[in-house]
Formats: C-alpha cells, sequence, structure tokens
C-alpha cells in the first residue's frame, strides 16, 4: 500500500514588493523571511534571528527595514546597539531595551540587573533571566527586540539570550541580532 500524501503546507506570505523593502537590494528574501517571523511573533509564536556579516555590509540598514517592518504590523521595537569600546556595564544591551519598552509603556518596567563590584551568585542571575522570560511570555503587546553588534555584548548579556532562547517559542517576541563573524 503507498502512503498517504503529505499534508498541504500552509500558503507562504505574499512576497514584500522592493518598494516596500526600502529600495533595499538584493535582500527581498531576508526581508520576506524576517517579516513572516514577525507575523510569528504577533501571533504568540515567537523566536530569534541572527543576521551574521562582515562590516559595512549592510546588516544595520537590514535591521532597520525590519524594525519599519515590524513597527507597521503593529509590533513594539526596541533597538540597541553594543559599542566596540566594550566598556559598558553587565546586560547594558538588556537594559537598554527594557527602558524603550517601559518607556512604550510595554513592559512590567526597568530591568535592575545585580550590582556590586563583585559577580552575582547563580541564584541571582538566573532569578533575572527568569523575570525577563516571564515578562516576554506573558507581554499582551507583541515585540521585535534588536541588539546589533553583538560581537561586543558581555558575557552576561550573552547568558541571558542563551537562557531567553528556549522560551521564545511562547512569547509574543521575535529577538533579531546582528553580528560579525568571528574571524572578522
Amino acid at each position: 500500500a503507498a502512503a498517504p500524501p503529505p499534508p498541504p503546507r500552509p500558503p507562504a506570505a505574499p512576497p514584500v514588493p522592493a518598494a516596500q523593502a526600502g529600495g533595499l537590494v538584493g535582500r527581498g528574501y531576508e526581508v520576506q523571511l524576517l517579516t513572516e517571523r514577525l507575523r510569528s511573533a504577533a501571533g504568540g509564536r515567537g523566536g530569534a534571528a541572527v543576521i551574521v556579516g562582515e562590516s559595512g555590509i549592510g546588516k544595520s540598514r537590514l535591521v532597520e527595514e525590519v524594525a519599519a517592518a515590524a513597527s507597521s504590523l503593529g509590533l513594539a521595537v526596541a533597538v540597541t546597539r553594543c559599542p566596540e569600546s566594550g566598556a559598558i556595564p553587565p546586560f547594558w544591551p538588556a537594559v537598554q531595551l527594557a527602558a524603550q519598552l517601559d518607556a512604550a509603556g510595554v513592559s512590567a518596567g526597568p530591568l535592575v540587573p545585580p550590582t556590586g563590584d563583585g559577580e552575582a551568585g547563580p541564584r541571582t542571575l538566573f532569578a533575572l533571566y527568569e523575570t525577563v522570560s516571564n515578562a516576554m511570555r506573558t507581554s499582551s503587546t507583541p515585540m521585535l527586540l534588536v541588539i546589533d553588534d553583538l560581537q561586543w555584548a558581555d558575557g552576561d548579556t550573552l547568558r541571558l539570550l542563551v537562557h531567553l532562547a528556549s522560551d521564545l517559542a511562547a512569547a509574543p517576541a521575535l529577538v533579531l541580532v546582528a553580528l560579525r563573524p568571528p574571524d572578522d
């Protein structure tokens, strides 16, 4: 007996015309793919996306287009970048994103990372991670969170992102990061 045919695939989102994509040349596929991810986040099925490319290739410009698309779809948008200096306190990008969301009336309040000269203990860090994760999962507002130049992020921010990754599917959020390849 022959196997039954696979179920039909849902239709793909309509393509994004070049004029709608801000005239980005050669990025139509990426804009369309990320717009589909934004629509999923708006529907409560979030996730993460990574843009990797050499310096000057247009990562930040693509991020701008995706942020504009998110706004047009009704998502709250928060964007930050990691400075090359590396002279930032732990969790600085996350604090910046939370402040933008708070100013837009989306979050439960500012993100307050552990303070002090010594490293925070595992319980303190886990509590912070869970606070951020719970806020994202329970948000009634879909959102796009962007960290550009992630290659310069502090270790605490990277660990927070790793923790959040497992919860994003149940959150109305797309976390988009852009970075240079490791050897750039």
